[in-house]
Protein backbone atom coordinates (compact mmCIF):
# COMPACT_ATOMS: atom_id res chain seq x y z
CA UNK A 1 0.00 0.00 0.00
CA UNK A 2 2.85 2.57 0.81
CA UNK A 3 4.38 1.58 -2.86
CA UNK A 4 1.68 2.38 -4.40
CA UNK A 5 0.42 5.32 -2.66
CA UNK A 6 4.29 6.67 -3.39
CA UNK A 7 3.69 6.32 -6.87
CA UNK A 8 0.61 7.66 -7.31
CA UNK A 9 1.77 10.68 -5.47
CA UNK A 10 4.57 11.28 -7.93
CA UNK A 11 2.68 10.65 -10.59
CA UNK A 12 -0.07 13.53 -9.31
CA UNK A 13 2.70 15.85 -7.99
CA UNK A 14 4.85 15.78 -11.53
CA UNK A 15 1.69 15.99 -13.62
CA UNK A 16 2.09 13.05 -15.00
CA UNK A 17 -1.72 11.81 -14.88
CA UNK A 18 -3.22 14.60 -17.72
CA UNK A 19 -3.50 13.07 -20.24
CA UNK A 20 -4.53 15.08 -23.65
CA UNK A 21 -8.00 14.21 -25.49
CA UNK A 22 -7.48 12.10 -28.21
CA UNK A 23 -9.08 13.66 -31.10
CA UNK A 24 -12.71 12.33 -32.00
CA UNK A 25 -12.14 10.28 -35.42
CA UNK A 26 -8.89 8.35 -35.42
CA UNK A 27 -9.55 5.66 -38.12
CA UNK A 28 -5.91 3.72 -39.35
CA UNK A 29 -5.83 3.25 -43.12
CA UNK A 30 -2.12 1.99 -44.20
CA UNK A 31 -3.26 2.79 -48.04
CA UNK A 32 -2.99 6.75 -47.46
CA UNK A 33 0.54 6.05 -46.70
CA UNK A 34 1.92 2.62 -47.91
CA UNK A 35 2.00 1.31 -51.55
CA UNK A 36 0.46 -2.02 -51.91
CA UNK A 37 3.87 -3.24 -52.81
CA UNK A 38 5.68 -1.80 -49.28
CA UNK A 39 2.96 -3.80 -48.00
CA UNK A 40 3.16 -6.49 -49.38
CA UNK A 41 7.33 -6.72 -48.68
CA UNK A 42 6.19 -6.38 -45.44
CA UNK A 43 4.32 -9.22 -45.12
CA UNK A 44 7.36 -10.94 -46.83
CA UNK A 45 9.25 -9.95 -43.48
CA UNK A 46 6.86 -10.35 -41.50
CA UNK A 47 6.48 -14.19 -42.01
CA UNK A 48 10.16 -14.71 -42.53
CA UNK A 49 10.15 -13.30 -39.01
CA UNK A 50 7.52 -15.55 -37.88
CA UNK A 51 6.71 -16.27 -34.00
CA UNK A 52 10.53 -15.63 -33.18
CA UNK A 53 9.61 -12.26 -31.46
CA UNK A 54 7.00 -14.42 -29.39
CA UNK A 55 9.29 -17.88 -28.35
CA UNK A 56 12.36 -14.91 -27.27
CA UNK A 57 9.02 -13.45 -25.35
CA UNK A 58 7.75 -16.89 -23.74
CA UNK A 59 11.30 -19.12 -23.56
CA UNK A 60 12.51 -17.92 -20.29
CA UNK A 61 9.73 -18.09 -18.28
CA UNK A 62 8.92 -21.35 -19.99
CA UNK A 63 12.43 -22.84 -19.41
CA UNK A 64 12.19 -20.91 -15.46
CA UNK A 65 8.72 -22.69 -15.05
CA UNK A 66 10.54 -26.14 -16.18
CA UNK A 67 13.24 -26.34 -14.03
CA UNK A 68 11.27 -25.28 -11.20
CA UNK A 69 8.40 -28.06 -11.22
CA UNK A 70 11.05 -30.58 -12.47
CA UNK A 71 14.53 -32.56 -10.52
CA UNK A 72 16.52 -29.74 -12.54
CA UNK A 73 16.00 -27.27 -9.75
CA UNK A 74 17.63 -29.94 -6.84
CA UNK A 75 20.56 -30.44 -9.66
CA UNK A 76 21.08 -26.91 -10.23
CA UNK A 77 21.43 -26.76 -6.43
CA UNK A 78 23.76 -29.92 -6.36
CA UNK A 79 26.46 -28.31 -8.29
CA UNK A 80 25.95 -25.05 -6.79
CA UNK A 81 26.76 -26.95 -3.29
CA UNK A 82 29.87 -28.88 -4.71
CA UNK A 83 31.58 -24.50 -4.95
CA UNK A 84 32.59 -25.16 -0.92
CA UNK A 85 34.42 -22.10 -1.06
CA UNK A 86 31.63 -19.76 -1.50
CA UNK A 87 29.45 -18.92 1.98
CA UNK A 88 25.56 -19.46 1.98
CA UNK A 89 24.92 -16.15 0.76
CA UNK A 90 26.87 -16.95 -2.26
CA UNK A 91 25.27 -20.30 -3.18
CA UNK A 92 21.53 -18.28 -2.93
CA UNK A 93 23.60 -15.73 -5.11
CA UNK A 94 24.76 -18.45 -7.93
CA UNK A 95 21.41 -20.41 -7.96
CA UNK A 96 20.14 -17.06 -8.80
CA UNK A 97 22.89 -16.45 -11.96
CA UNK A 98 22.59 -19.70 -13.08
CA UNK A 99 18.53 -19.01 -13.10
CA UNK A 100 19.29 -16.30 -15.02
CA UNK A 101 22.04 -17.64 -17.40
CA UNK A 102 19.46 -20.44 -18.35
CA UNK A 103 16.50 -18.04 -19.14
CA UNK A 104 18.49 -16.32 -21.19
CA UNK A 105 20.12 -18.76 -23.17
CA UNK A 106 16.56 -20.40 -23.97
CA UNK A 107 15.59 -16.90 -25.55
CA UNK A 108 18.79 -16.84 -27.01
CA UNK A 109 18.16 -19.14 -30.52
CA UNK A 110 14.99 -16.64 -31.23
CA UNK A 111 17.39 -13.45 -30.83
CA UNK A 112 19.69 -15.40 -33.74
CA UNK A 113 16.92 -15.92 -35.81
CA UNK A 114 15.90 -12.55 -35.68
CA UNK A 115 18.74 -11.49 -36.57
CA UNK A 116 19.49 -13.73 -39.74
CA UNK A 117 16.46 -12.63 -41.20
CA UNK A 118 17.59 -8.68 -40.01
CA UNK A 119 20.53 -9.43 -41.82
CA UNK A 120 18.38 -10.83 -44.81
CA UNK A 121 16.57 -7.69 -45.06
CA UNK A 122 19.47 -5.16 -44.45
CA UNK A 123 17.97 -4.06 -41.33
CA UNK A 124 21.44 -5.28 -39.44
CA UNK A 125 24.65 -5.08 -40.67
CA UNK A 126 26.58 -5.85 -37.70
CA UNK A 127 29.15 -9.36 -38.12
CA UNK A 128 28.83 -12.54 -36.11
CA UNK A 129 31.62 -11.99 -34.14
CA UNK A 130 30.49 -8.76 -32.77
CA UNK A 131 26.93 -9.73 -31.78
CA UNK A 132 28.23 -12.93 -30.27
CA UNK A 133 30.05 -10.73 -27.81
CA UNK A 134 27.29 -8.42 -26.91
CA UNK A 135 25.27 -11.24 -26.29
CA UNK A 136 28.41 -12.51 -23.98
CA UNK A 137 28.39 -9.53 -22.78
CA UNK A 138 24.89 -9.20 -21.87
CA UNK A 139 25.21 -12.26 -20.42
CA UNK A 140 27.81 -12.19 -18.05
CA UNK A 141 26.31 -8.71 -17.06
CA UNK A 142 23.10 -10.21 -15.76
CA UNK A 143 24.63 -12.96 -14.58
CA UNK A 144 26.93 -11.04 -12.39
CA UNK A 145 24.18 -8.56 -11.10
CA UNK A 146 21.84 -11.52 -10.41
CA UNK A 147 24.69 -13.33 -8.27
CA UNK A 148 25.73 -9.58 -6.44
CA UNK A 149 21.96 -8.91 -5.75
CA UNK A 150 20.74 -12.38 -4.73
CA UNK A 151 23.50 -12.84 -2.49
CA UNK A 152 22.89 -9.54 -0.42
CA UNK A 153 19.45 -10.28 -0.04
CA UNK A 154 19.89 -13.36 1.23
CA UNK A 155 23.08 -12.45 3.64
CA UNK A 156 20.35 -9.49 4.59
CA UNK A 157 17.75 -11.90 5.26
CA UNK A 158 20.33 -14.12 7.27
CA UNK A 159 21.52 -10.95 9.44
CA UNK A 160 17.66 -9.65 10.02
CA UNK A 161 15.38 -12.66 9.75
CA UNK A 162 12.72 -11.24 11.33
CA UNK A 163 12.43 -7.92 9.61
CA UNK A 164 14.69 -8.23 6.52
CA UNK A 165 11.58 -7.92 3.89
CA UNK A 166 10.61 -4.43 5.50
CA UNK A 167 14.75 -3.20 4.97
CA UNK A 168 15.28 -4.80 1.74
CA UNK A 169 11.86 -3.90 0.08
CA UNK A 170 12.89 0.16 0.56
CA UNK A 171 16.25 -0.82 -0.67
CA UNK A 172 15.52 -3.02 -3.58
CA UNK A 173 12.97 -0.37 -4.42
CA UNK A 174 15.63 2.57 -4.21
CA UNK A 175 18.01 0.15 -6.05
CA UNK A 176 15.61 -0.10 -8.93
CA UNK A 177 14.94 3.63 -9.24
CA UNK A 178 18.10 4.49 -9.19
CA UNK A 179 19.62 2.11 -11.95
CA UNK A 180 16.56 3.08 -14.25
CA UNK A 181 16.41 6.94 -13.37
CA UNK A 182 19.83 8.00 -14.48
CA UNK A 183 21.20 7.23 -18.07
CA UNK A 184 24.40 6.95 -17.03
CA UNK A 185 24.15 3.67 -16.12
CA UNK A 186 22.61 2.42 -18.93
CA UNK A 187 23.84 -0.69 -20.65
CA UNK A 188 25.45 1.30 -23.99
CA UNK A 189 28.79 1.23 -24.82
CA UNK A 190 30.32 4.77 -23.56
CA UNK A 191 32.28 5.06 -27.09
CA UNK A 192 29.36 4.87 -29.02
CA UNK A 193 27.78 7.75 -27.50
CA UNK A 194 28.51 11.50 -27.93
CA UNK A 195 27.24 15.42 -27.22
CA UNK A 196 25.05 16.57 -30.58
CA UNK A 197 27.65 18.01 -33.28
CA UNK A 198 27.43 21.19 -33.80
CA UNK A 199 25.28 21.53 -37.52
CA UNK A 200 22.21 23.61 -38.34
CA UNK A 201 20.13 20.99 -37.05
CA UNK A 202 21.55 20.39 -34.19
CA UNK A 203 21.45 24.02 -33.45
CA UNK A 204 17.64 24.19 -34.07
CA UNK A 205 17.19 20.88 -31.87
CA UNK A 206 18.66 22.97 -29.27
CA UNK A 207 16.37 25.70 -29.84
CA UNK A 208 13.45 23.39 -30.11
CA UNK A 209 14.24 22.25 -26.36
CA UNK A 210 14.92 25.91 -25.27
CA UNK A 211 11.64 27.31 -26.19
CA UNK A 212 9.99 24.02 -24.77
CA UNK A 213 11.27 25.15 -20.81
CA UNK A 214 13.35 22.04 -21.19
CA UNK A 215 16.74 23.69 -22.30
CA UNK A 216 18.00 21.65 -19.56
CA UNK A 217 17.79 18.56 -21.27
CA UNK A 218 21.18 16.82 -22.37
CA UNK A 219 20.97 15.72 -26.39
CA UNK A 220 23.41 12.85 -27.61
CA UNK A 221 23.99 10.95 -30.43
CA UNK A 222 24.40 7.32 -30.41
CA UNK A 223 25.97 5.70 -33.03
CA UNK A 224 24.49 2.74 -34.84
CA UNK A 225 25.17 2.83 -38.61
CA UNK A 226 27.84 0.78 -38.05
CA UNK A 227 25.51 -2.27 -37.11
CA UNK A 228 22.00 -1.78 -38.29
CA UNK A 229 19.82 1.14 -40.48
CA UNK A 230 17.40 1.72 -37.85
CA UNK A 231 16.16 5.28 -37.79
CA UNK A 232 15.07 6.35 -34.38
CA UNK A 233 15.24 7.99 -30.53
CA UNK A 234 15.04 8.04 -27.06
CA UNK A 235 14.08 9.59 -24.16
CA UNK A 236 15.65 9.08 -20.65
CA UNK A 237 16.36 9.89 -17.10
CA UNK A 238 14.34 13.11 -15.54
CA UNK A 239 15.57 16.60 -14.56
CA UNK A 240 18.77 17.35 -14.18
CA UNK A 241 19.75 13.97 -15.90
CA UNK A 242 17.29 14.09 -18.72
CA UNK A 243 18.77 13.14 -21.82
CA UNK A 244 17.37 12.41 -25.53
CA UNK A 245 19.83 10.41 -27.74
CA UNK A 246 18.94 10.65 -31.12
CA UNK A 247 20.32 7.96 -33.62
CA UNK A 248 22.97 8.92 -36.44
CA UNK A 249 20.79 7.43 -38.96
CA UNK A 250 18.50 10.48 -37.97
CA UNK A 251 20.66 13.29 -38.89
CA UNK A 252 21.82 11.50 -42.06
CA UNK A 253 19.89 12.46 -45.02
CA UNK A 254 16.15 13.64 -43.06
CA UNK A 255 14.78 16.76 -43.11
CA UNK A 256 15.35 19.14 -40.14
CA UNK A 257 11.48 19.36 -39.63
CA UNK A 258 10.96 15.60 -39.39
CA UNK A 259 14.18 15.94 -37.00
CA UNK A 260 12.45 18.25 -35.10
CA UNK A 261 9.01 16.12 -35.06
CA UNK A 262 10.91 13.32 -33.69
CA UNK A 263 12.90 15.70 -31.37
CA UNK A 264 9.44 17.03 -29.98
CA UNK A 265 8.31 13.50 -29.00
CA UNK A 266 11.10 12.79 -26.88
CA UNK A 267 10.86 16.02 -25.20
CA UNK A 268 7.36 15.08 -24.55
CA UNK A 269 8.10 12.28 -22.50
CA UNK A 270 10.76 14.26 -20.72
CA UNK A 271 8.08 17.01 -20.32
CA UNK A 272 6.03 14.78 -18.54
CA UNK A 273 8.44 13.08 -16.75
CA UNK A 274 7.68 9.74 -17.98
CA UNK A 275 10.95 7.86 -17.01
CA UNK A 276 10.52 9.12 -13.03
CA UNK A 277 7.28 7.89 -13.08
CA UNK A 278 7.57 4.90 -14.66
CA UNK A 279 10.57 4.20 -12.55
CA UNK A 280 8.64 4.93 -9.50
CA UNK A 281 5.90 2.72 -10.64
CA UNK A 282 8.76 -0.44 -11.23
CA UNK A 283 10.79 0.38 -8.12
CA UNK A 284 7.11 -0.03 -5.98
CA UNK A 285 6.50 -2.99 -7.91
CA UNK A 286 9.78 -4.37 -7.05
CA UNK A 287 9.62 -3.53 -3.62
CA UNK A 288 5.68 -5.12 -2.99
CA UNK A 289 7.44 -8.20 -4.59
CA UNK A 290 9.79 -8.39 -1.35
CA UNK A 291 7.29 -7.34 0.83
CA UNK A 292 5.00 -10.09 -0.92
CA UNK A 293 8.02 -12.92 -0.17
CA UNK A 294 8.61 -12.45 3.32
CA UNK A 295 4.56 -12.62 4.40
CA UNK A 296 4.66 -16.33 2.54
CA UNK A 297 8.31 -16.88 4.03
CA UNK A 298 6.73 -15.12 7.55
CA UNK A 299 6.12 -18.46 9.64
CA UNK A 300 8.51 -20.67 8.40
CA UNK A 301 11.00 -21.69 10.97
CA UNK A 302 14.68 -20.80 10.55
CA UNK A 303 17.03 -23.75 9.16
CA UNK A 304 20.45 -24.23 10.04
CA UNK A 305 21.29 -21.89 7.26
CA UNK A 306 19.45 -19.42 9.59
CA UNK A 307 16.90 -19.19 6.07
CA UNK A 308 12.70 -19.34 6.00
CA UNK A 309 13.56 -21.21 2.96
CA UNK A 310 15.77 -23.56 1.11
CA UNK A 311 17.87 -23.54 -2.07
CA UNK A 312 15.57 -25.41 -3.81
CA UNK A 313 13.25 -23.05 -3.47
CA UNK A 314 15.07 -20.14 -5.19
CA UNK A 315 14.50 -21.53 -9.16
CA UNK A 316 10.68 -21.16 -7.93
CA UNK A 317 10.90 -17.70 -7.08
CA UNK A 318 12.68 -17.09 -10.13
CA UNK A 319 9.81 -18.85 -12.42
CA UNK A 320 7.44 -17.21 -10.56
CA UNK A 321 8.94 -13.37 -11.23
CA UNK A 322 9.29 -14.25 -14.95
CA UNK A 323 5.33 -15.81 -14.70
CA UNK A 324 4.76 -12.26 -13.37
CA UNK A 325 6.43 -10.34 -15.58
CA UNK A 326 4.72 -12.12 -18.24
CA UNK A 327 0.96 -11.40 -16.51
CA UNK A 328 1.82 -7.82 -16.45
CA UNK A 329 2.94 -7.36 -19.93
CA UNK A 330 -0.42 -6.41 -21.55
CA UNK A 331 -1.31 -3.75 -18.84
CA UNK A 332 2.47 -1.93 -18.62
CA UNK A 333 2.32 -1.91 -22.62
CA UNK A 334 -1.55 -0.84 -22.36
CA UNK A 335 -0.14 2.16 -20.48
CA UNK A 336 3.02 2.82 -22.58
CA UNK A 337 0.57 2.65 -25.64
CA UNK A 338 -1.08 5.96 -23.79
CA UNK A 339 2.09 7.22 -22.98
CA UNK A 340 3.49 7.73 -26.46
CA UNK A 341 0.16 8.55 -27.73
CA UNK A 342 0.50 12.08 -25.61
CA UNK A 343 4.37 12.36 -26.74
CA UNK A 344 2.39 12.29 -30.35
CA UNK A 345 0.08 14.47 -29.28
CA UNK A 346 2.80 17.05 -27.63
CA UNK A 347 5.29 16.69 -30.78
CA UNK A 348 2.24 17.93 -32.75
CA UNK A 349 1.24 20.79 -30.84
CA UNK A 350 4.98 22.02 -30.19
CA UNK A 351 6.05 21.90 -33.99
CA UNK A 352 2.31 22.62 -35.52
CA UNK A 353 3.91 20.15 -38.29
CA UNK A 354 1.54 17.17 -38.82
CA UNK A 355 3.13 16.65 -42.12
CA UNK A 356 6.32 16.53 -41.12
CA UNK A 357 5.47 14.15 -38.55
CA UNK A 358 3.50 11.87 -41.07
CA UNK A 359 6.76 11.87 -43.29
CA UNK A 360 9.02 10.86 -40.51
CA UNK A 361 7.38 8.21 -39.09
CA UNK A 362 6.73 6.35 -42.61
CA UNK A 363 10.23 6.90 -43.17
CA UNK A 364 10.79 5.22 -39.77
CA UNK A 365 8.44 2.56 -40.28
CA UNK A 366 9.66 1.83 -43.89
CA UNK A 367 13.84 1.58 -43.35
CA UNK A 368 12.90 -0.52 -40.02
CA UNK A 369 9.71 -2.91 -41.71
CA UNK A 370 7.60 -1.57 -38.75
CA UNK A 371 4.05 -4.08 -38.82
CA UNK A 372 1.89 -1.67 -41.47
CA UNK A 373 -1.50 -3.65 -41.09
CA UNK A 374 -4.38 -1.61 -39.95
CA UNK A 375 -4.89 -4.32 -37.40
CA UNK A 376 -3.11 -5.26 -34.31
CA UNK A 377 -2.45 -9.00 -34.11
CA UNK A 378 -0.78 -9.48 -30.71
CA UNK A 379 -2.16 -5.90 -29.73
CA UNK A 380 -0.86 -6.84 -25.93
CA UNK A 381 2.59 -7.50 -26.69
CA UNK A 382 3.40 -3.73 -28.20
CA UNK A 383 4.57 -1.08 -26.43
CA UNK A 384 3.88 1.23 -28.88
CA UNK A 385 0.75 1.88 -30.94
CA UNK A 386 0.64 0.80 -35.08
CA UNK A 387 2.44 3.17 -37.52
CA UNK A 388 -1.32 2.87 -39.04
CA UNK A 389 -3.09 4.48 -35.81
CA UNK A 390 0.11 6.84 -35.57
CA UNK A 391 -0.39 8.48 -38.39
CA UNK A 392 -4.48 8.24 -38.51
CA UNK A 393 -4.02 10.42 -35.22
CA UNK A 394 -1.49 13.20 -36.87
CA UNK A 395 -4.20 13.16 -39.54
CA UNK A 396 -7.67 13.58 -37.10
CA UNK A 397 -5.47 16.09 -34.89
CA UNK A 398 -4.79 18.21 -38.54
CA UNK A 399 -8.09 17.66 -39.63
CA UNK A 400 -9.37 19.65 -36.07
CA UNK A 401 -7.14 22.53 -36.65
CA UNK A 402 -7.87 22.75 -40.41
CA UNK A 403 -4.49 21.58 -41.60
CA UNK A 404 -4.42 19.42 -44.71
CA UNK A 405 -1.87 16.50 -44.55
CA UNK A 406 -1.78 14.73 -47.95
CA UNK A 407 -1.82 10.94 -48.44
CA UNK A 408 2.11 9.74 -49.15
CA UNK A 409 1.32 6.76 -50.91
CA UNK A 410 2.73 6.12 -54.29
CA UNK A 411 -0.57 4.10 -55.04
CA UNK A 412 -2.42 7.04 -53.56
CA UNK A 413 -2.46 10.00 -55.81
CA UNK A 414 -5.74 11.71 -55.84
CA UNK A 415 -4.97 13.22 -52.19
CA UNK A 416 -1.62 14.77 -52.91
CA UNK A 417 -1.67 18.70 -53.47
CA UNK A 418 -0.97 19.29 -57.42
Amino acid sequence: MIFALATAVVAWVSGWLRFPALPAEVKPSTAMDFSASQVARNARYRAELGQWPLIELFAPAAVAVLIAITGLRSRIVRRVRRVTWLSVSGHAGLVVAAMVTLMRLAALPAVWAGEVVARRWSLSTQSTPSWLREQLLGLLTAAFIAFVVAGVATAAVRRWPRTWALRLSWLAAAAVLLLTLFPIMRALPPEKTAPLPNSAVSTAMRDMATKAGLAGTHLRVLNVSEDSAEINAYASGSGPMAQVVVYDTLLKGVPTPQVLSVLAHELGHVRYRDSLVLSVATAACVGSGVLGLGLFWRRRKLAATRLPFALTEIPGVCAAVAVVMLLLLPASNAVSRAVEARADIYSLETTNDPVAFVRVMRTIAVHGHSYLGDQTPWGWARSHPTIAWRLALARAWAKERGIVVPATSPDNTAQRPR
